[in-house]
């Protein structure tokens, strides 16, 4: 979930310039408590591209901690999270309110 998105580009594709801001956070469904809980806390992000004709520079950085919230619930919960690398299916073993227990991008 992203909140206070701002995107800046300058220039052509040959050489092009720019910048994206925003506040990112994560959250879970925590099944004992029917509700939303924050894994990572909200913080500042900058991406930035410099692309010149035969070179492009990437920077992805924050001046802010990145708090992450471990509970034994969200633990227990991807715990129960199957993934098969040969169908690169994710199962996961319930669902509650048509709502999958696990984490939200």
């Amino acid at each position: 979930h992203t909140q206070n998105t701002k995107l800046r580009l300058e220039g052509c594709l040959a050489a092009l310039t720019g910048e994206l801001n925003l506040n990112a956070l994560m959250n879970f469904f925590n099944p004992k408590l029917s509700g939303w809980e924050s894994l990572v806390e909200p913080f500042q992000v900058t991406a930035t591209i410099d692309q010149m004709p035969n070179e492009s520079l990437y920077t992805i950085s924050s001046h802010d901690h990145i708090n992450v919230n471990l509970t034994g619930t969200l633990l227990s919960e991807i715990a129960r999270i199957e993934y098969s690398s040969r169908t690169r299916e994710t199962k996961v073993h319930r669902v509650i309110d048509n709502c999958v227990p696990g984490i939200l991008l």
